[in-house]
């Protein structure tokens, strides 16, 4: 049995990726395609701390989907390697380097790969930011990133560390700026990506996780401070995505476009060199 673990990062169209392959169905099956539904993945991995902690758990399901004879198994999960913007650490995601191996470990004997998807540092940091501002975060912008320690805005030490534990050729890095050719062209890369048969013809109009609209930004931040229980941020949140979505309105764009310059820059090179293999400088 094949395995292919995708994981992340945040804010590259996992939900997307979840969301087409839970309602792929038994055509999908039919295939030999087996998938742990999001939600298992999250309680056999979480956000990395729960697979460190107790990696067997996730072991027994993968030996369980063998059993099965199914012919690959994928497993998604965009917290695999952790929270990112850690600071005193290494890189956005400072798991990757434990979790990587405890990925490798827990798949020995199956014949496995890594997908992991990098969208550029600055649309990176802006989209994260939108991401915890929906789910009831109080800072602006400014605030937040006046806390970001800029030697951790770097993506090659998760992926060098995926490498490591997998072998360079076993890591598959996307680029997420593919979903400018739309969702249907982004699903079609994964699917090649991880070499899973592709069992119908792709025509997928679902959007799943819609950030914010400027005025989404603006409720958001007037009220989450009001926000007192998790049920409450769910409420908000879901009135956020159907009604104040960047589908809706103007998308929020709340980075300093003197910092966005800035971080493109600096981080452009690298980015370039991780997903398309050019060399930095060229």
């Amino acid at each position: 049995m094949r395995i292919v673990f995708h994981v992340g990062a945040h804010k590259t169209g996992s939900s997307l990726i979840q969301t087409y392959l839970r309602r792929s169905g038994r055509r999908r099956v039919a295939s030999g395609t087996a998938v742990v539904p999001r939600h298992h993945a999250h309680e056999l991995i979480g956000w990395g701390t729960t697979l460190l902690r107790n990696p067997d758990r996730l072991r027994h399901r993968i030996e369980a989907e063998a059993r099965q004879r199914s012919e690959v198994l994928v497993i998604s999960e965009e917290c695999s390697l952790g929270r990112p913007f850690t600071t005193g650490t290494d890189g956005l995601y400072p798991l990757a380097s434990e979790v990587g191996a405890a990925l490798a470990a827990v798949s020995e004997g199956f014949d496995a790969r890594v997908i992991m998807y990098l969208r550029p540092i600055d649309t990176f940091v802006e989209s994260y930011y939108l991401q915890m501002a929906k789910q009831g975060a109080t800072q602006t912008f400014d605030d937040w990133f006046a806390g970001v320690d800029p030697n951790l805005l770097s993506w090659r030490p998760a992926v060098e560390a995926l490498r490591h534990s997998f072998g360079e050729d076993r890591v598959h890095v996307g680029d997420f700026r593919e979903f400018e050719n739309g969702q249907q062209a982004f699903l079609q890369r994964f699917l090649d990506r991880a070499d899973i048969p592709q069992w119908n013809t792709l025509r997928y109009r679902h959007r799943s996780n819609p950030s914010v609209s400027q005025a989404g930004l603006e409720i958001a931040l007037e009220r989450n401070a009001e926000l007192t229980t998790v049920a409450e941020q769910r409420a908000s949140r879901r009135q956020l995505e159907t009604a104040h979505s960047n589908v809706d309105g103007p998308p929020a764009r709340p980075m300093p476009t003197g910092l966005r310059q800035l971080l493109r820059a600096a981080t452009a090179g690298e980015y370039d060199q991780l997903t398309l293999g050019r060399p930095e400088g060229q």
